[in-house]
């Protein structure tokens, strides 16, 4: 995801940025070795963790529609 003004709503709340910034990026890219085709991975550990309860409609809509749309976004 490229962050640009029409997506800055992904990182406003505390819960999105600990959602994308700490648990996709730091966790699951950097501190798991998840590769650019194990999103779907990245994207339980993320939905397990605290911070997606609290995580706006819109993204979670976002990885709804990453899921439809990509195939690394599911499971297999």
């Amino acid at each position: 995801m490229s962050y640009t003004p029409n997506n800055r709503q992904y990182l406003s709340t505390v819960s999105n940025v600990v959602s994308v910034l700490g648990v996709h990026e730091l966790m699951g890219h950097g501190i798991l070795k998840y590769s650019e085709n194990e999103h779907w991975k990245i994207l339980s550990t993320q939905q397990n963790h605290w911070s997606w309860k609290s995580a706006t409609k819109n993204l979670k809509e976002l990885y709804n529609d990453l899921q439809r749309k990509r195939k690394e976004y599911r499971p297999h």
